[in-house]
């Protein structure tokens, strides 16, 4: 057997805004009869992030010289590439293959 379902009646309001973001029914009819619910939710997250700011200003404002990250210069001179002798001197096939602890099992 199935549970008959219910029906809603059309939400109307100042919040039936909130019921096609997903709010139930229920909750808009809520705001709407209490709305310094929702207005005391948005003042508090604005106060919070406003607080936060604050914080990370003052903690900015008061650090000390040897603690702010020195501005590097650009250069605009590229690494010179690894020479061809660099290349010579390097043992191509100990870099690409292991060597097992020095067992030679690649020959």
């Amino acid at each position: 057997m199935t549970t008959p379902q219910q029906s809603h009646p059309p939400v109307t309001g100042q919040f039936a805004w909130l019921a096609k973001v997903g709010a139930t029914p229920e909750a808009v009819a809520t705001l709407n009869d209490q709305p310094y619910v929702f207005f005391t939710l948005v003042a508090a997250l604005v106060i919070l992030i406003l607080q936060g700011l604050f914080i990370w200003y003052i903690h900015l404002a008061t650090m000390k010289p040897e603690q702010k990250k020195k501005k590097e210069k650009k250069d605009d001179k590229k690494k010179p590439a690894r020479s061809i002798a660099w290349a010579r001197s390097t043992s191509w096939s100990k870099l690409n293959r292991p060597d097992f602890n020095g067992l030679g099992i690649w020959g």
